[in-house]
């Protein structure tokens, strides 16, 4: 249903908690990027990414995400699990904002479930799932070897070397570090868009019109 919110969070872990109410190792979202697909085909783009370590980002994420997601429409996540826990935490911890939220799994739609369910299968996706393999076979030019952070664990430990540490390795400017996470968790979310687009063309639909009155369902 539009408009489609296409979501990614980045998160980080630590043994030791570092803020109140949180537990060790548990998945604390820092980052989102969340393309809006409307239905005439047009595309808009928000995030957020927190750099103040001397608060925690649970709440001011969970009021942006707020900000950014309206009431209707589809979220869609590549791996519901991951994204649909990181918001029934969210809940738990911003406890106004838990209707929103919790609300977002209502509405979730996951689009990985098109490659691990087998519906979409190509040689180059070597029997994985990962949107790594799935997104260059759709958009080769957006893969993720071309970005200076280019996986999950490395913008976790960039984040974490810039903000929690506030010692970066040498070599390393926090700025530059930040516009690289910014383009990292902007090309999971854009990349989504893509092959939702690829999706559509496979199932012989016109991006931009309704997939179930294009099915004949409804």
């Amino acid at each position: 249903r539009y408009p489609c919110y296409f979501l990614d969070y980045e998160t980080f872990q630590t043994p030791v908690p570092l803020f109140s109410g949180t537990w060790p190792y548990q998945q604390i979202p820092f980052q989102y990027s969340v393309h809006v697909l409307y239905e005439d085909g047009s595309l808009d783009h928000r995030e957020f990414l927190w750099t103040d370590a001397d608060r925690d980002p649970v709440r001011p994420l969970a009021e942006s995400l707020r900000a950014d997601i309206g009431d209707e429409g589809s979220v869609v996540v590549w791996w519901e699990g991951f994204e649909g826990k990181r918001n029934e935490e969210l809940a738990e911890a911003v406890p106004d904002l838990a209707d929103f939220l919790l609300g977002l799994n209502e509405r979730m739609v996951d689009l990985m479930e098109s490659v691990s369910r087998g519906m979409w299968v190509h040689p180059d996706f070597g029997g994985s799932a990962s949107m790594k393999r799935v997104l260059p076979v759709v958009a080769p030019e957006m893969a993720y070897e071309t970005l200076e952070i280019g996986h999950g664990a490395l913008a976790t430990l960039r984040w974490k070397q810039c903000v929690v540490d506030k010692a970066p390795p040498e070599g390393i400017e926090p700025d530059d570090a930040f516009e690289h996470l910014r383009a990292y968790c902007r090309q999971d979310t854009l990349g989504m868009v893509r092959i939702w687009e690829h999706l559509c063309r496979l199932a012989g639909v016109e991006v931009g019109e309704p997939l179930l009155a294009a099915a004949g369902v409804g």
